[in-house]
């Protein structure tokens, strides 16, 4: 998540970073999906979920600051 966040972050228009904004809410699925899979226990993701829940939140609102941003 964070590699896409740091490769973003050097793109000039803001289309393209909210691109990688979106690669890295996409890497949280795969934790979603990690639980499906038995890779990790449900109690693991308990675990984690209100830290996945808030950060999700953050790079949602960071995309629709970049998507909504005109000037570049």
């Amino acid at each position: 998540m964070g590699e896409c966040l740091a490769e973003g972050s050097g793109k000039i228009t803001s289309k393209d970073k909210a691109h990688y904004t979106n690669m890295a809410l996409e890497t949280l699925n795969h934790i979603i999906a990690a639980v499906d899979l038995d890779y990790i226990t449900d109690e693991e993701y308990l675990t984690y979920r209100s830290k996945i829940e808030n950060i999700t939140i953050k790079l949602t609102g960071l995309r629709n600051s970049q998507i909504n941003n005109t000037n570049s």
